[in-house]
């Protein structure tokens, strides 16, 4: 090989080797500054900055930005929160203002949508989707099937659809489309769902309950409508994680079963519950007995265990199990670990995680994740993923709501409280009063009246008491 041809491949190398070089760095740097979990799209319209703020002159509500600058002018009863461009209101009807209806009203202030009960008004905020008197609309508020269509949420991202016209119900996914259909026959008109809730991680699919005329029922995977137990005159129960149970008229429970691959896995002897654990195994029991024995089903295996397993699979809710994390003790202290890997040694009096919708906003949007320490008199903000405190307050309590970024804390020995954003992670100190953490600002109760700061904790706005 001539000097010119290896210099020349040698070149090659060297070029391929930083190309690759960069890719890996590329991604690591992604999945630090742009990846993470994907946040669902109604906590990013609810913990909008830009969201317009309720505030109240007089009689009548109206709406500022997070500048204090008026937005749609007071005219309301009432006025509720926006959540990203939409929010609810109660607004009169005739000059008299004497009659009122609820609206669904954008950010201008025009009505898209109205009822006369504000309980007619519901907003599916997993799915991003409005149902208004009857009909259903996406994120966009586009209507998603024509009116003579009534529709109803009932769990899961599953809808119960009722045509009156075509004489049909069934169920609706979260995408309008309809997955089971039930043709009324003669003499019938009532048509109800009941899907299961799903708490446990390692559940892909929901089953429902269907019922007719409060007599008939089944069993239908509510993804694709496939029957897996037809209509029959026997009582069914849903409970979480595809378990059914079979009642008696005097609701005395005949047997409990487990569904899943579009099948009934298990069913129990008379008298018997069940629970799904995760992990393929099943809980059974005797509720009614005062011991409450407990035998437990391997579904995989097929066979009964007297001792209770080790389940690996986390609940739904659990910050924990879902992101790797666990609280660990020993010396009366608390730690943090992922794995073998201790982040934080066990020396604190209580680690405490945030909500797991607040921490995955803040883990997708914010890139931290945060955990609150009490050391001592002290409360400490962790950023897990930068392994670093953020910002440390003394304190003897401390509030955090859900649905707001804004953290309270307050001493028995002095008059003031101190607030902090999590998300800004800006803090002030102000009085001790009655206050209200929201999802983009904070109220204060003073002698002047209600003082609104935004989430840079500035103040933009005081109203009456």
């Amino acid at each position: 090989m001539s000097k010119l041809r290896e210099n020349e491949l040698k070149q090659k190398i060297i070029s391929i080797l930083i190309l690759i070089t960069c890719l890996v760095i590329g991604y690591f740097l992604y999945q630090f500054f742009v990846g993470g979990p994907k946040v669902s799209k109604y906590l990013i319209k609810m913990f909008d900055s830009t969201n317009p703020i309720a505030i109240k002159e007089g009689q009548y509500y109206g709406y500022i930005d997070h500048n204090g600058k008026q937005t749609i002018a007071p005219q309301f009863k009432y006025a509720y929160d926006f959540v990203g461009e939409y929010a609810i209101v109660e607004a009169f009807t005739d000059n008299d203002k004497k009659n009122t209806e609820y609206r669904v009203i954008n950010r201008k202030g025009h009505a898209l949508a109205s009822s006369s009960l504000k309980s007619r008004i519901n907003y599916i905020n997993e799915y991003d989707l409005w149902v208004v008197d009857d009909v259903l609309y996406d994120g966009n508020f586009s209507k998603m099937l024509d009116e003579q269509y009534s529709i109803s949420y009932e769990d899961q991202g599953y809808f119960l659809f009722e045509n009156n016209a075509k004489r049909q119900a069934g169920i609706l996914n979260d995408k309008g489309k309809k997955t089971y259909t039930y043709n009324f026959k003669e003499g019938e008109s009532t048509f109800r769902v009941r899907p299961s809730t799903i708490t446990v991680a390692d559940i892909d699919k929901v089953y429902c309950v269907i019922e007719v005329e409060y007599e008939y029922y089944g069993i239908v995977n509510c993804e694709t409508g496939k029957i897996i137990k037809d209509l029959f005159l026997t009582t069914i129960r849903v409970d979480d994680n595809n378990i059914f149970r079979e009642i008696d008229d005097d609701y005395n429970l005949i047997n409990s079963y487990y569904v899943d691959n579009n099948k009934i896995l298990y069913e129990t002897e008379s008298n018997k519950r069940l629970e799904y654990l995760g992990d393929g195994f099943l809980e059974i029991y005797d509720r009614d007995s005062w011991e409450e024995r407990k035998v437990y089903y391997n579904i995989n295996t097929r066979e009964k265990i007297q001792n209770k397993p080790t389940i690996n699979v986390p609940l739904l809710d659990s910050i924990e199990g879902l992101l790797g994390f666990e609280k660990f003790s020993c010396n009366d202290g608390y730690g943090i670990k992922s794995g073998d890997k201790i982040i934080l040694s066990c020396t604190f009096s209580r680690i405490s995680f945030l909500g797991i919708e607040k921490f995955n906003y803040l883990r997708g949007m914010e890139k931290k994740e945060i955990v609150i320490i009490e050391d001592g008199d002290y409360y400490a903000f962790y950023d897990l993923r930068r392994n670093r405190e953020l910002e440390r307050f003394k304190g003897d309590y401390l509030y955090s709501r859900h649905n707001s970024p804004f953290i309270r804390l307050s001493n028995d020995d002095s008059d003031t409280i101190i607030v902090y954003n999590l998300f800004t992670g800006k803090y002030k100190t102000l009085p001790d009063s009655t206050c209200w953490s929201r999802a983009n600002y904070f109220e204060l109760r003073t002698d002047e009246g209600i003082k609104i700061y935004n989430n840079n904790l500035e103040h933009i706005y005081t109203r009456e008491n």
